[in-house]
């Protein structure tokens, strides 16, 4: 799979694929989620937003966002086309970002409690190399007003050394847009 499945940055001012809208509001459920139109002007309109999508012999098999953080880069939203899943993509495709730079990798996944889907993509990001930063208290700020906010675990791939609550100041400010 190494060299079949790439990631590749959209480029700025490239429509956006309609693939990448279908598959980020079915596989994120809407508390999970930006309102599309802000998506878009993160991609157009912010230096530190990345689109990656992913692709294998032209065809689209989905899609990574991530920020530029400083510290760290954080990884918002990670989705493969549910009828590619299991084949060792996610993994192959995770190595590649994070092989990308020598930061850490930071991400949000949902509370263990919450169910089996949680617990195997913790375990999914274990596999690849995230730490769970259990000693923290983490929760997703709301998208939108009509929206709630959301517990969640922080991930990262070495946080010895990074202090994770300086992280979690810069994810809330720049990606939140929260203080």
């Amino acid at each position: 799979m190494q060299n079949m499945v790439k990631i590749r940055k959209v480029i700025e001012k490239q429509p956006i694929l309609e693939q990448v809208r279908r598959l980020y509001e079915s596989s994120f459920p809407e508390e999970e989620r930006r309102l599309w139109l802000d998506f878009q002007s993160n991609v157009y309109d912010n230096v530190a937003f990345c689109l990656y999508e992913i692709v294998s012999d032209g065809f689209f098999w989905g899609f990574l966002t991530s920020w530029d953080l400083g510290i760290v880069r954080y990884v918002e939203h990670f989705a493969i086309e549910p009828r590619l899943r299991g084949r060792g993509v996610g993994t192959d495709i995770i190595g590649q970002f994070v092989a990308m730079d020598s930061r850490p990798v930071v991400l949000e996944t949902e509370l263990p409690e919450t169910g089996e889907m949680a617990r195997r993509r913790i375990g999914f990001y274990k596999r690849c190399g995230f730490e769970e930063c259990v000693n923290i208290d983490y929760v997703q700020p709301a998208y939108a007003s009509h929206l709630p906010s959301v517990p969640m675990r922080l991930m990262i791939t070495d946080k010895n050394n990074v202090d994770v609550n300086k992280v979690v100041q810069i994810i809330y400010r720049i990606v939140y847009n929260f203080e």
